[in-house]
């Protein structure tokens, strides 16, 4: 089966749809941790030391969440393609991306929560090192442009590997 005839335009859209969705969620889910973070009331605000130290626990959950969900994001997207299936490419293509893009985007919007956490608690204005959290979204956006899906990157990412698939 020819990779030309497997995967159709409406897949590329579909696709397209889905990654400008998610990261349009992210971006704006990052616009609001801005606007809490400068609010007057989380600019004053004292976080007490319990906070601190629960800031603290969350960003490291959220490092190994983050490293966690990007590998298996990964491993996932490249075992769906190759694994056999009945399902036609275009559709393990699709089923692969969403795999992908859902586990780099729960990152990021764990590190957007922890960084919106610390600005209602006032933690963020006195312990900027809590911004590191949000630095989780920089992979979600390089992965959705890098990725961006034309029906001829499409079927670049299926051929190779519907090749090495039949391979004993």
């Amino acid at each position: 089966m020819d990779a030309h005839r497997t995967i159709t335009e409406q897949d590329a859209r579909f696709l397209a749809v889905v990654q400008l969705t998610l990261a349009l969620g992210v971006v704006l889910y990052l616009g609001l941790v801005f606007v809490v973070a400068q609010s007057t009331q989380a600019q004053e605000a004292r976080p007490d030391p319990v906070q601190v130290r629960l800031l603290a626990l969350l960003s490291a959950a959220h490092a190994v969440a983050a490293v966690t969900a990007w590998t298996t994001g990964v491993v996932a997207y490249r075992w769906t393609l190759v694994r056999p299936s009945g399902a036609r490419p275009g559709a393990r293509l699709r089923l692969a991306a969403i795999l992908r893009l859902t586990l780099f985007e729960g990152a990021a919007l764990f590190g957007l929560t922890v960084c919106l956490l610390a600005a209602g608690a006032g933690a963020l204005a006195r312990t900027p090192l809590l911004w590191l959290n949000a630095l989780s979204v920089v992979p979600l956006l390089v992965l959705v442009v890098a990725t961006w899906p034309s029906r001829a990157r499409l079927e670049r990412a299926v051929a190779p590997r519907r090749a090495r698939a039949r391979v004993p």
